[in-house]
């Protein structure tokens, strides 16, 4: 038997009864585990944090003639994106009906636009 936990869509359609007290034990059949991604550790997150905001400061004089005004909405997607997936912006708790196992899963912002 294999831990039915891989990320937590998996966990609801397996069981609707999930719970949320911490337990210690873990079930030594369970041999799928769940791995948090790290974002910031990406090279697109790590290309927007570095260069973004040089990139929209030289828009104007490097760029504008080529290709146009800088349009807003890429303030709030690169920022929606450089905010998708940490921890610091909300978590859930899940837990394995079959194991007990417990993992955190940061939120995402379930967006495809970037």
């Amino acid at each position: 038997m294999t831990c039915p936990l891989i990320d937590v869509r998996a966990c609801w359609q397996h069981s609707s009864t999930l719970q949320q007290t911490p337990s210690v034990a873990v079930a030594p059949t369970c041999t799928t585990r769940y791995r948090a991604r790290n974002p910031r550790a990406t090279p697109l997150y790590r290309l927007f944090e570095t260069h973004f905001e040089e990139v929209r400061g030289q828009w104007e004089d490097r760029f504008e003639r080529r290709f146009g005004f800088w349009r807003g909405f890429v303030d709030e997607q690169v920022q929606r994106y450089l905010d998708c997936g940490l921890f610091e912006n909300g978590f859930a708790r899940v837990r394995c009906p079959d194991c007990a196992e417990e993992y955190l899963h940061a939120f995402s912002c379930k967006t495809r636009e970037l």
